[in-house]
């Protein structure tokens, strides 16, 4: 019972409980009880009341008697379980929250060390730095493509291949990139970016069928130009679809969107200047001839 008595929410309870039944005892007597003049040294009480007992009666059976069922919750009492996951600590996942984690830490430890700290000045230039990093894509080399010796029928091949992936890939009366995710965050709403998908599938699909195809050896670098090209605007797009939940990849990849597609007019072109010399291998009727959009006369 001591032991009981020293949890504070039992032993307030007691208290509470003990003062609502003294209280209640003395609005019901109140008035049947006087006290007659000292006869001597006593007051002499009138006789109380007989008590009145409650029938121990239990009409529907539930184990409960009739005059307590009143006070009983008829609704079940659940207790919610405090799982591990509601007290696990925050584990940012967006870069948004990683870069705002490590910024507000560094500020911190930078108080925290006074003099022999960062100051403010290195503080900016860490996080900027984190920042430039954390978009810095895959770079594909000769290690990620199959070289094969040039000869002509390996350029005609090779020409119509990659033509033919410009063709098949093509999203054909697309809005653009940067309309769909100026209007989704006009509209604030977050289902409009979807549109942006079948985009960074169409570059996605361009870079994964470019790495699968044969290079002559003569191509190698106008071919590793336009897959790394092709990777870079399926990150960036990528990243425009994380506008509303991690606005950060979607600036620093907005940031990046033009650089990159300055690149892919400029590695299409390249490879129109690598293939024109051998024009004469092809008719047009073949596909090779997508790349004449991106031939100087046509991009002056």
């Amino acid at each position: 019972m001591i032991s009981v008595l020293r949890q504070p929410k039992i032993l307030g309870a007691c208290i509470i409980g003990g003062g609502l039944v003294a209280a209640t005892y003395v609005v019901t007597n109140f008035g049947q009880t006087t006290i007659q003049p000292s006869t001597g040294m006593y007051a002499i009480a009138n006789e109380p009341p007989a008590r009145i007992y409650i029938e121990p009666t239990d009409t529907d059976g539930d184990g409960i008697q009739d005059w307590q069922a009143d006070f009983v919750n008829k609704t079940p009492i659940v207790q919610q379980a405090t799982g591990a996951a509601e007290n696990a600590p925050f584990t940012p996942e967006t870069l948004t929250e990683q870069i705002s984690v490590q910024f507000f830490e560094t500020v911190i430890r930078a108080r925290e060390t006074g003099d022999i700290g960062l100051n403010e000045e290195q503080i900016v230039s860490q996080t900027v730095e984190r920042l430039k990093n954390s978009v810095n894509d895959t770079i594909y080399n000769t290690r990620d493509i199959t070289i094969i010796p040039t000869s002509q029928a390996a350029i005609y091949t090779y020409g119509n291949t990659m033509g033919g992936i410009l063709i098949n890939n093509n999203v054909a009366n697309n809005e653009g990139e940067l309309t769909i995710l100026q209007r989704a965050m006009q509209a604030e709403d977050p289902t409009i970016l979807a549109e942006l998908q079948p985009l960074a599938a169409m570059y996605k699909n361009m870079r994964d069928q470019s790495l699968n195809t044969p290079v002559p050896d003569a191509f190698k670098k106008e071919h590793l130009d336009l897959v790394n090209v092709y990777h870079a605007l399926y990150m960036n797009i990528t990243g425009m679809e994380q506008a509303i939940t991690d606005p950060t990849t979607a600036l620093l990849r907005i940031k990046r969107y033009q650089d990159d597609a300055t690149g892919l007019a400029l590695s299409l072109r390249n490879m129109y200047n690598a293939l024109i010399p051998y024009a004469n291998l092809y008719t047009v009727e073949d596909p090779v001839t997508a790349f004449l959009p991106f031939g100087p006369v046509n991009n002056q």
